[in-house]
């Protein structure tokens, strides 16, 4: 199911509106002569039928709406994850500046290389699912590699050695915590809940008796509406690398673009 996030917002909109409304409209139309047959429906039912109806829409409603809100608020901490990577990339790239050569410009090298891996390599492999874990993993490797192979000659080099080691871990807690996050979306469990909770409140609502018939198509339609554009919302939130609403890698793309200016060494 996640060549959905493919589409556009708009197309996916319209297939998750179109779905209810459908499935909705089709279903009204093949049982309501039996319901009303069936349970001998009229004004008089309309009473328990609403009560329960509410009862329905409320749960529903309660569950949509807090499903919603931790899909914006998971997506959001996400966004907040990686600008917490690009800057803690550019706190180490400022520290390991400090370092002597050829130390500093292996490290610069790696940070390089490392970022646009990160822009040309794992953020299409997000957006696919995929957390890309294994190649990420060796720059870390080979840059503490160069670190502990590295012996301050005096007490400066030794604080500055200390102050990018802090900042290295940093990054590598910020790197996992992005990689960990990529396949953070609502279970299968869930989603069987929201979608056959959706149906359930649709069909609740063809034991209501109305004289016009047009009229009650017309609020099933609409319910159909409300549920199918929560679904979506839910839906384009979900997964928060995928999609046109997923996290991007701006923050990378723009640290490589001014990369030279954290090097000291390298500003008049």
């Amino acid at each position: 199911m996640y060549w959905i996030y493919d589409l556009p917002n708009w197309q996916l909109a319209a297939l998750t509106v179109g779905f209810f409304i459908f499935i909705s409209l089709t279903a009204f139309a093949l049982s309501r002569s039996w319901i009303h047959r069936r349970f001998s429906l009229s004004h008089e039912t309309n009473e328990p039928v609403n009560g329960f109806f509410s009862g329905v829409g409320v749960f529903y409603g309660l569950l949509l709406g807090q499903i919603a809100v931790g899909a914006w608020q998971n997506a959001d901490d996400v966004d907040n994850l990686v600008s917490r990577e690009a800057a803690a990339a550019a706190a180490f790239y400022r520290d390991i500046s400090g370092f002597p050569e050829p130390q500093k410009s292996r490290l610069q090298t790696q940070v390089r290389d490392y970022l646009h891996y990160v822009v040309d390599v794992a953020w299409p492999a997000h957006h696919n699912g995929d957390e890309c874990f294994k190649g990420q993993a060796l720059f870390m490797t080979r840059i503490d590699k160069i670190m502990l192979g590295f012996v301050p000659a005096n007490e400066a080099e030794k604080a500055v050695y200390m102050t990018a080691f802090e900042a290295f871990n940093k990054l590598v807690e910020a790197y996992r915590l992005r990689v960990d996050s990529v396949d953070s979306g609502l279970p299968l469990e869930m989603w069987v809940v929201v979608f056959f909770g959706g149906l359930l409140t649709i069909v609740v609502s063809f034991f209501f008796h109305m004289s016009d018939r047009r009229a009650h198509v017309c609020l099933t339609g609409m319910l159909a509406v409300f549920i199918g554009l929560m679904i979506f919302l839910i839906v384009s939130l979900d997964n928060p690398f995928r999609g046109p609403n997923g996290v991007g890698s701006e923050s990378y793309q723009q640290l490589l673009t001014i990369l030279d200016a954290y090097d000291p060494a390298l500003v008049d």
